[in-house]
């Protein structure tokens, strides 16, 4: 099991998508998550206050085969970033 800490990135982006036939604002979290379960993989997020007052994020992603990774940010955008990150560089997510 791999858990890492990482640094916050300074926005949390958005990207245009459609639903229903109505353009909405997708979060690039979002899309991570949504490329985890179309790769096979599930995932989780949670967010909790850390002892010394600060949100943290909390995000881990496993699949049948027992491979789990698990990080901890500042921000949800770059715990998802970090879990797609460290799974590509594995070779188990394209």
């Amino acid at each position: 099991m791999a858990v890492r800490r990482v640094a916050p990135l300074n926005q949390e982006l958005l990207s245009p998508a459609i639903q229903n036939g109505v353009p909405r604002a997708v979060k690039y979290w979002e899309i991570i998550a949504d490329n985890l379960s179309k790769g096979g993989w599930s995932w989780g997020c949670v967010s909790t206050v850390d002892s010394d007052g600060r949100t943290i994020f909390v995000a881990d992603t496993h699949r049948g085969d027992g491979q789990r990774f698990i990080v901890r940010a500042e921000e949800k955008l770059t715990a998802f970033v970090e879990l797609e990150s460290v799974i590509r560089a594995c070779g188990e997510l394209s």
